[in-house]
């Protein structure tokens, strides 16, 4: 049994804890927001980036786009929502491309294809229009080094190419993949369903 001073005592205590929690929480939400706020500021310096669509809030956007340039290595960061393409026991995928008008068609993409297990995989590809063909040695001279995540319905990319290996392409993957760093380009997003046979090919 406890003494009443005892019963009190343990009051205060908890009573103390709940403000420390409270005080916790609101320090992570200001973070939050600071860190929120910072990124948005550093879009255009730091770094390029795109949202879609346009002027949306983070948490709400069908996906955000950011790239650096250093040298010839590009590094390019999509987060992406999957939950309206998504279907079950079946793979997504999300991709850029590079195109010199704003229809898709005779352009360089960049794409992530998720199995819809467990595996991520990144490519180099092309897409006439018609199709997208993924380029198997193209992707593996450019791409330097990838890194992925897929949780609740989002998937996250974050790629490096070297596009000083743009040289070393064999002549019909040159006609195919433009090196992204030398002209403008306008950006094509698209996102979808992945084959679900191949599990890594995009319808």
């Amino acid at each position: 049994m406890f003494t009443f001073a005892e019963v009190r005592s343990i009051q205060e205590a908890a009573n103390e804890s709940t403000k420390m929690i409270v005080r916790l929480l609101d320090i992570l939400v200001f973070l939050l927001t600071v860190v929120h706020c910072n990124c948005e500021e550093r879009c255009g310096s730091d770094y390029g980036c795109w949202f879609v669509p346009p002027g949306c809030i983070a948490s709400e956007c069908a996906a955000s786009i950011r790239w650096t340039v250093n040298e010839t290595i590009f590094r390019l960061q999509i987060d992406a929502s999957l939950e309206d393409v998504r279907q079950h026991n079946m793979g997504a995928y999300v991709a850029l491309g590079f195109s010199d008008d704003n229809r898709m068609g005779e352009d360089t993409v960049i794409e992530c294809v998720y199995d819809g297990k467990e595996n991520v995989r990144p490519f180099v590809s092309y897409n006439d229009g018609l199709h997208n063909a993924q380029l198997h040695a193209a992707s593996e001279l450019l791409i330097l080094d990838a890194n992925f995540s897929v949780f609740e319905n989002k998937i996250f990319c974050d790629i490096e190419l070297d596009f000083g290996q743009h040289a070393l392409l064999n002549d019909v993957d040159k006609q195919k993949v433009r090196d992204v760093l030398s002209e403008p380009f306008f950006l094509q997003l698209a996102r979808g369903v992945a084959d679900p046979y191949s599990k890594f090919v995009i319808q």
